[in-house]
C-alpha cells in the first residue's frame, strides 16, 4: 500500500526545521505500524543525519542505524537484514543500490520528493522548456522515486508499504504533478490515514480481520 502524507508543511529552506520535527514525530507513527523493518530515504545529508540524531535520542524499541560511507556499508546493511525490527537511514546510492529481499524491510519512507538539484545541465535543459517544472524537474523526480520505492518489493513474496512524507503529492495540495507522480509506482492502493494503513498491515500480517 502507498500512504501519502496531508499533515505536514510543504517542505522549504524557510521552514526546514519545522519540516524536520514534523516528519519526524509522522515516521514514529509510521514505525509503530511495520514495529521498525524500514528503509528511510533522504535526499540530503543533512536531513538523514538530523532525523537520525533525533530519532536515536527517543528510546525507540527498534535499532536505529545509518548509511556508511566506508568500506563497512556491506556490513551495515547485513545487521539491518538481520536484525528484523531494525530501521536504517540512507541517501545517494541507497536509492537504486540495495537489495533486501524479505520481512526486514518491510515499509519503505521517502522523507522528500526527489526533485533534481539544480545543476548546469539540469539549469540548461530547464531554459529551453516552456515549463521547465513538469517537463525537467517532474519527470526526473519520477524516475528517481520510482528507483526508491522499488526497494521494496525485491522477490514475489513480499509485502509492505511505501510511505511518502511529503505532502506536494497529498489530496491537500494537489499539485499539478500528483497524479502522474501517484500513477508512476506500483502500489495501487493508496491512503492518507494512518489507521487505515495499519489495518493493510495487520491483514498482510495476517493479524487483522480483513483480507
Amino acid at each position: 500500500m502507498l500512504y501519502v502524507s496531508n499533515k505536514l508543511p510543504c517542505p522549504n529552506k524557510h521552514n526546514r526545521n519545522k519540516y524536520r520535527n514534523e516528519a519526524i514525530s509522522e515516521i514514529v507513527k509510521l514505525l509503530e505500524v511495520t514495529h521498525g523493518k524500514t528503509l528511510i530515504l533522504f535526499t540530503a545529508k543533512d536531513d538523514r543525519d538530523y532525523v537520525f540524531k533525533k530519532l536515536s535520542n527517543m528510546g525507540l524499541p527498534y535499532k536505529i542505524m545509518v548509511q556508511s560511507s566506508d568500506s563497512s556499508q556491506e556490513h551495515r546493511l547485513e545487521r539491518f537484514q538481520n536484525n528484523v525490527n531494525s530501521v536504517i537511514l540512507g541517501t545517494g546510492a541507497y536509492w537504486e543500490g540495495i537489495n533486501i529481499k524479505g520481512e526486514s524491510l518491510s515499509q519503505v519512507i521517502i522523507f522528500k520528493l526527489p526533485f533534481p538539484v539544480p545543476d548546469p545541465i539540469t539549469e540548461y535543459k530547464m531554459t529551453n522548456k516552456e515549463c521547465p517544472l513538469l517537463e525537467v524537474a517532474v519527470p526526473e523526480m519520477i524516475i528517481k522515486l520510482k528507483q526508491g520505492a522499488g526497494r521494496l518489493i525485491r522477490s514475489s513474496e513480499d509485502k509492505g508499504i511505501v510511505s511518502i512524507l511529503d505532502p506536494r503529492v497529498s489530496s491537500r495540495l494537489k499539485t499539478a504533478y500528483r497524479e502522474d507522480t501517484l500513477a508512476s509506482l506500483p502500489e495501487k492502493n493508496s491512503t492518507e490515514d494512518i489507521l487505515e494503513l495499519k489495518e493493510f498491515w495487520d491483514s498482510i500480517k495476517g493479524d487483522g480481520k480483513h483480507d
